[in-house]
C-alpha cells in the first residue's frame, strides 16, 4: 500500500457514515481521486477547514490496487478560497468546484492556464446586464447539454446573485 503525496485541489466532499467524509480531489500527476477522510466530520477533526471546495493543499494518501477509494492520511491547506468576503463569492467557488469535478479529465489545460488567477478577479469583468444574461443563458445551455444534467449549484448562484 504505497503512500502518495501531492499538491491537490479539493473539489467536493460527501458524508460517509457518522464521522467520515469522501473527498474528491484533483492532482496534477495522478488526476482526479476519491478518498476517505476518517473522522473528518468530528468537531475536532484534523481536517478542519482543509476540505472546503477549491482549497489547494498538500495531500497524502494510501492507494491500493483494485480499489476506487484511496485513504487520506492528511491534508495541509496553504490557501483556501473561504477568505472571500461575500456569499456571492462562495457561490462562485461552489459552482467552479462542481464544474471541475464534472469535467476533470478535460480540466487540466484549463487549470494550468488559470493557475495564477484568483476567483475574486472574475468580478473585474464588465458586462452590460443584457450581455450578462445572454452569456449566462448560453453557458447554462452548454453545460446542461455537455453534462446531460442540470448543475444544482447554478440555482444557488442565481439565488445569491438575485437573478
Amino acid at each position: 500500500m504505497p503512500l502518495h503525496a501531492a499538491d491537490a485541489l479539493i473539489l467536493r466532499t460527501y458524508k460517509l457514515g457518522e464521522t467520515d467524509r469522501i473527498v474528491v480531489f484533483l492532482t496534477a500527476d495522478r488526476g482526479k481521486r476519491r478518498g476517505v477522510a476518517r473522522g473528518a466530520r468530528r468537531p475536532r477533526s484534523p481536517y478542519m477547514g482543509a476540505l472546503e471546495p477549491l482549497t489547494l493543499g498538500r495531500v497524502a494518501y494510501f492507494e491500493r490496487e483494485q480499489r476506487d477509494l484511496v485513504r487520506l492520511r492528511y491534508v495541509e491547506p496553504p490557501c483556501s478560497p473561504l477568505s472571500a468576503p461575500s456569499a456571492e463569492g462562495l457561490a462562485h467557488v461552489g459552482c467552479f468546484a462542481e464544474l471541475i469535478d464534472e469535467w476533470a479529465p478535460a480540466a487540466f489545460a484549463f487549470l494550468h492556464s488559470s493557475r495564477e488567477l484568483h476567483p475574486a478577479s472574475l468580478a473585474e469583468a464588465l458586462l452590460s446586464p443584457a450581455a450578462d444574461r445572454e452569456l449566462s443563458a448560453a453557458h447554462q445551455a452548454l453545460i446542461t447539454t455537455h453534462l446531460e444534467k442540470h448543475l444544482k449549484s447554478l440555482k444557488v448562484l442565481q439565488a445569491v446573485a438575485g437573478g
